[in-house]
């Protein structure tokens, strides 16, 4: 299963990012980051499912896009010991 991060970037650098494992959650989500960025309005970006890039640009130069991502590989727990001082042979 794919994952989805809903990113805010300005100036080239990233402010915000939430990660989500349905694409609804986070389009939910990045319109809630839009409507706080330009106000409440009949006009919010159509996100799609897909592979590309889907984007919003705010007038104040703040962009909010969601990118999709592959989810996290699992942890080996003999590394996740070691965290603790804990080392396994």
């Amino acid at each position: 299963m794919d994952m989805h991060l809903v990113l805010m970037v300005q100036h080239n650098r990233v402010i915000h990012v939430k990660a989500f494992r349905n694409f609804d959650l986070a389009t939910y989500y990045a319109d809630s980051l839009v409507i706080d960025q330009i106000g409440v309005t009949n006009d919010l970006p159509d996100w799609e499912d897909n592979d590309y890039r889907n984007v919003f640009e705010a007038p104040n130069g703040v962009a909010i896009m969601i990118e999709p991502c592959a989810k996290p590989e699992e942890i080996d727990p003999r590394f996740q010991g070691q965290k603790y001082g804990v080392i396994y042979k």
